[in-house]
């Protein structure tokens, strides 16, 4: 859903207070109900609860969505950062092995550097570390 830092606080804290308004309005049509004796006005104060109920479960079900969507958000997010910088490592790596090795060499260290990577994928904070840091430790484990 991609909604902006800022929008969504906006989004969340009108959600909340639209939550109270309906909660109030429940608990008034409630205390309603139980102060009639007319029938009629019984069924239509049913009637206001019932959609107060309603509209606090859509906009419950709401916030819960609208957090999921943040979350997916935020995994893509970090998938593509560990994707990019997958990719900027290994062509750092692959630079320098060819740079610096025979091709005969090179073709062997390439996949043990390869492997390396992979492993160092695996770490928290992987897209966060200096990139100098990760291929100087991945060039000389």
């Amino acid at each position: 859903m991609n909604t902006p830092p800022d929008r969504a606080e906006a989004h969340a804290g009108g959600l909340a207070r639209f939550q109270a308004i309906a909660m109030h309005a429940a608990e008034k049509a409630q205390g309603a109900i139980e102060a009639t004796e007319d029938a009629a006005e019984l069924c239509a104060l049913i009637s206001a609860l019932s959609k107060a109920g309603r509209v606090l479960r859509m906009s419950i079900a709401l916030e819960t969505k609208l957090a999921r969507d943040a979350g997916r958000d935020a995994a893509a997010l970090t998938e593509k950062a560990v994707a990019t910088r997958k990719a900027r490592l290994a062509g750092m790596l692959d630079r320098m092995i060819w740079t610096e090795l025979r091709p005969s060499e090179a073709e062997t260290a390439t996949a043990e550097l390869r492997e390396r990577l992979e492993t160092e994928v695996l770490l928290d904070g992987f897209a966060d570390e200096p990139v100098e840091v990760q291929v100087e430790r991945i060039a000389g484990a």
